[in-house]
């Protein structure tokens, strides 16, 4: 039976005396969404195992993420946030991991426009020590930014790489997206993989995004369903809170796990399986699956 995962949610609360707000992209968030909240929609519609992204507003103290993974260590995988151009990024990254049980990186380029760090030799330190630990590494970027991608990926092929967000495309270039071209070429790579995630952020429609489907089924017969999968972006489907999404409409959990059986019209019952659950599964080495080894 297919496992599934929710690959991509944050998780934090209004607690600023134990856990301070230290925003790398600018946001604070007003509401409160604390892990207790999330586990119980993952009782209710029988999630198998969910991805705890470290929220930008928390900065590079992991501590909310690492206890709520304490708290519920057979649910939950966390990923973390270390400042990548500090000398110490190597060091924190395997703190963080041999410590607190993290189990992937998260890079956001995407607050960095025009930088030029993502594959500076100065980060083959950060991105050798994720090879040796055997941990993914997520970013988030802009399509522009995907070039240096594939030159790490190349750089360090034992790296999972997942792109974040389907590369945080745009649609007003359709419909052949000549932006996004660099986006859909790091398929080349067998060790970069795709979230099939944030397409409230991409559409100028409500749900179900329908303007969205000519482009993300061109980032699917790029990847493949093996290297695609599913994240909620919880808990920003629920309110239009984000940067960008204000005078939008929210949508439900179970309206976001239902985006993809019952709206996507080119996925089959196998692709499903895979991009619901499968693929994160293999990634991580959950539900007993062989761990992705590059």
């Amino acid at each position: 039976m297919s496992l599934r995962v929710d690959a991509h949610l944050h998780v934090w609360v209004q607690q600023p005396d134990r856990y301070p707000w230290q925003p790398t992209l600018g946001y604070i968030p007003t509401s409160h969404a604390p892990v207790e909240e999330f586990v119980a929609l993952m009782d209710r519609y029988g999630l198998d195992y969910a991805v705890l992204v470290q929220p930008s507003p928390y900065g590079w103290d992991n501590s909310y993420l690492v206890d709520s993974l304490k708290k519920y260590p057979d649910r939950l995988v966390g990923v973390c946030l270390v400042d990548p151009l500090s000398p110490e990024a190597p060091e924190r990254l395997r703190y963080w991991v041999t410590v607190h049980g993290v189990r992937g990186l998260r890079l956001n380029p995407i607050g960095d426009p025009e930088g030029r760090w993502l594959n500076a030799p100065t980060q083959d330190p950060l991105w050798a020590t994720a090879a040796e630990l055997g941990i993914p590494i997520c970013i988030q970027l802009l399509p522009h930014q995907a070039p240096m991608v594939a030159d790490m990926a190349r750089r360090h092929p034992r790296v999972a790489v997942i792109i974040d967000h389907f590369g945080r495309p745009r649609l007003d270039d359709g419909p052949d997206y000549p932006h996004y071209q660099a986006v859909l070429a790091l398929a080349e790579y067998p060790n970069v993989f795709l979230k099939f995630s944030g397409l409230h952020h991409l559409s100028r429609e409500g749900y179900p995004y329908r303007d969205t489907y000519p482009l993300v089924e061109r980032a699917f017969r790029a990847f493949g369903a093996r290297r695609m999968l599913w994240g909620s972006d919880y808990p920003g489907i629920l309110r239009a809170e984000y940067p960008g999404l204000a005078g939008r409409q929210g949508i439900t959990y179970e309206q976001a796990l239902r985006l993809l059986p019952d709206h996507i019209p080119f996925l089959t019952a196998d692709d499903l399986d895979w991009i619901m659950g499968e693929t994160a599964a293999h990634l991580w080495g959950l539900g007993g699956r062989p761990r992705w080894r590059g």
